[in-house]
C-alpha cells in the first residue's frame, strides 16, 4: 500500500524584493514588477522539466495548489501602475539594482529575457552579479533591494520552504 510520486526536483526559483527600500516600499511597484516579468518566455528558453510556480510550494509537496497566486505578464498594466505611482516619461522609476549569484550560460540568457521583459514596463534593471557569500550578506544585511534565488526541498516538507523563507528570523 505504498504510492510512489516521482518528481524532477522540489524546488523554486525567484525574485526577493526589499519592500523596506524606495521605490519597492510602494506596493504598486512591486505588483508593476510582477506583473512585468515575463515568466513564460524566461521558462521556454530552458524548458525541460520545469513548469511556472503558481505560488511558494513546488508541485509535489503536501500543501501546494495549481491554483494560480501569480501575475499574468501584462507590460501595459505594469506601466498602469507605474503611473499611479507617480512614476512616467516625466518621472522615470529610479533603476532597480538585482543581485544574483554566478550565473549559468542559460541563467544569463534567462536573465536577458526578465531585463528586457521589465524594460519594456519601463522598469530598468541593474543587474549585479556576485558571489554566494556577498549575495547572503546582502539579503541577510536587507541590503539588497531585488535578489535572485533558487531554493531547493532538502527533504519533502513545505516547511523547508516556509520556515527558511518566511520565518520572522530567517
Amino acid at each position: 500500500n505504498i504510492r510512489v510520486l516521482r518528481w524532477q526536483d522540489l524546488s523554486t526559483s525567484f525574485i526577493g524584493m526589499n519592500a523596506m527600500m524606495p521605490p519597492l516600499d510602494n506596493p504598486r511597484v512591486r505588483q508593476a514588477v510582477s506583473l512585468a516579468m515575463n515568466r513564460e518566455a524566461m521558462l521556454n528558453l530552458w524548458p525541460a522539466g520545469k513548469m511556472l510556480s503558481q505560488g511558494i510550494l513546488p508541485p509535489g509537496l503536501p500543501g501546494y495548489s495549481p491554483v494560480p497566486k501569480t501575475y499574468d505578464h501584462d507590460a501595459l498594466a505594469a506601466r498602469r501602475l507605474l503611473a499611479a505611482a507617480g512614476y512616467g516619461p516625466e518621472n522615470p522609476l529610479p533603476a532597480l539594482t538585482l543581485y544574483k549569484s554566478g550565473s549559468t550560460l542559460s541563467g544569463r540568457q534567462i536573465d536577458t529575457v526578465m531585463v528586457n521583459s521589465l524594460a519594456e514596463a519601463g522598469i530598468q534593471i541593474q543587474l549585479r552579479y556576485v558571489s554566494w557569500r556577498d549575495l547572503d550578506s546582502l539579503i541577510t544585511g536587507r541590503h539588497a533591494q531585488m535578489f535572485g534565488l533558487a531554493w531547493v526541498a532538502d527533504i519533502p516538507d513545505p516547511d523547508t520552504f516556509l520556515r527558511s523563507l518566511f520565518y520572522s528570523s530567517s
